[in-house]
């Protein structure tokens, strides 16, 4: 049986639809709301450092306090 880490599958799909920021945006709300909170933390961190070189997803618009 195949265990499915939630956090790098949704990191996984976050890297995937990265192109079209409202599918970026959607995705992270869905993964926000199936994480628990230490792997929100991490996700936070991914995401900050993600963004940096995406001029495109501007980090204004996603919001960094989940």
């Amino acid at each position: 049986m195949n265990v499915v880490d939630p956090l790098n599958y949704a990191i996984k799909v976050l890297t995937s639809v990265s192109f079209d920021k409202e599918l970026f945006k959607k995705e992270l709300i869905k993964a926000r709301k199936k994480l628990l909170p230490y792997d929100l933390e991490k996700l936070n961190l991914w995401l900050k450092d993600f963004i940096q070189n995406k001029p495109e997803l501007n980090s204004q618009e996603l919001d960094f306090s989940y």
